[in-house]
């Protein structure tokens, strides 16, 4: 059986901060590695490109085990990358399991407040995700965020004529 490695110790700390701003207990956290390979971020709206050091892209979770909630991350070979999906994590943990506006809201609030100088990475690698994302990072004033979707609304408008026009040829 595999050990998981420590915990990083920024971590915790970083919990315990967040956590007591939010009103809300610091959960649990458990720290893994990314094992596989990593895939490549298609980036949407023009936001510049980011190489993920190897490619190994950090992902996480909020599992329930044994009547608790853990934040687990599997942390890829960028510190920020890391740090950006632990946030992720820890706005499920304080706002909800859903990926509904109050928890984008939140994790937005967290990323500007414990991100602040990687804004553009966030949007770069929670924009493929989810709409929703970018909306909330609109709502926030990240920079780049409204005009990424006015950007997605007229592709969508263009891709939406394109389908017009090919059925009215038919």
């Amino acid at each position: 059986m595999s050990r998981l490695p420590p915990v990083p110790d920024w971590a915790p700390a970083l919990a315990a901060r967040a956590c007591a701003r939010e009103g809300t207990a610091p959960p649990e956290i458990l720290w893994g590695r990314v094992r596989r390979r990593g895939h490549p971020m298609r980036l949407q709206g023009g936001v510049a490109s980011y190489a993920v050091n190897d490619g190994h892209l950090s992902h996480g979770q909020l599992q329930r085990a044994g009547g608790r909630r853990v934040i687990k991350v599997w942390a890829g070979v960028d510190e920020r990358d890391a740090r950006l999906v632990f946030l992720h994590e820890l706005a499920h943990w304080i706002a909800g399991d859903a990926h509904a506006p109050a928890f984008w809201d939140c994790a937005w609030r967290l990323y500007r407040r414990y991100l602040s100088a990687h804004l553009d990475f966030a949007l770069a690698r929670e924009a493929p995700y989810r709409v929703e994302a970018i909306k909330a990072a609109s709502r926030a004033g990240v920079p780049g965020a409204a005009r990424m979707l006015e950007e997605r609304a007229a592709a969508r408008t263009r891709s939406r004529r394109g389908r017009r026009a090919a059925v009215g040829r038919a």
